[in-house]
């Protein structure tokens, strides 16, 4: 089970807006929100609906009517979405007044150890890497801030968290990257030794947090 290590509040001043996506085409959206699926459930009286990434759904949460949930979350998704600020405020719109939205993303891979461990191996060896940056792309909390600003969102916040996770292997962690890298076990092992003790593999790993509100 994950347990909170440290926490600390950060600020999200406006800057310049980096919209990459004001004049993409719908139609080339919806190819992307193909790989969307959607978990919706009651908590606390409340609906609420999980956007994951997934390559093998063919569903798309947008189709959802104007204001249908008090609140969003989205782990670990909206930095591998071309289309960042689209699909905010389409978020927006599925939102009730005064719906929330919290996103989870990737911190600078520096403060997630076994992670940046896995980069300099698959440098050093020659493995994928871009794909593996990808899901660190979105690591800035000021910019998380300003694409929720962007797109209308209220009452911004950024919250940087470390939790700790535990591994039965290095095998075990390895399989949750999902790497085409072909590069051999021993040398996961011989890069991430330094992590294990008694009770397995111990990996540190560094998010930030949006929370914000439509009006």
């Amino acid at each position: 089970m994950a347990t909170e290590r440290h926490q600390s509040g950060i600020t999200t001043p406006k800057k310049k807006s980096t919209s990459e996506d004001a004049a993409s085409r719908p139609e080339r959206v919806d190819l992307w929100l193909k790989m969307l699926r959607e978990h919706a459930q009651i908590k606390n009286g409340e609906k609420i609906l999980d956007i994951i990434v997934s390559e093998n759904s063919h569903k798309n949460y947008l189709r959802y009517e104007d204001g249908s949930f008090d609140a969003v979350i989205g782990n670990q998704v909206i930095q591998f979405f071309p289309y960042k600020i689209r699909l905010l405020r389409e978020v927006i719109r599925i939102l009730k007044p005064k719906g929330r939205l919290v996103l989870n993303v990737f911190s600078r891979i520096e403060l997630c150890p076994c992670h940046l461990a896995v980069l300099q191996a698959l440098i050093e060896q020659g493995g994928e890497i871009e794909e593996f940056r990808t899901p660190f792309s979105l690591h800035d909390p000021m910019e998380l801030g300003d694409l929720a600003a962007d797109s209308g969102f209220k009452e911004i916040s950024v919250v940087r968290k470390t939790h700790e996770e535990r591994f039965g292997s290095i095998k075990d962690f390895i399989s949750t990257l999902h790497l085409s890298s072909d590069v051999a076990e021993i040398v996961w092992s011989d890069y991430l030794k330094d992590f294990i003790d008694a009770d397995g593999l111990r990996v540190l790993t560094t998010s930030n947090f949006l929370f914000a509100r439509v009006s």
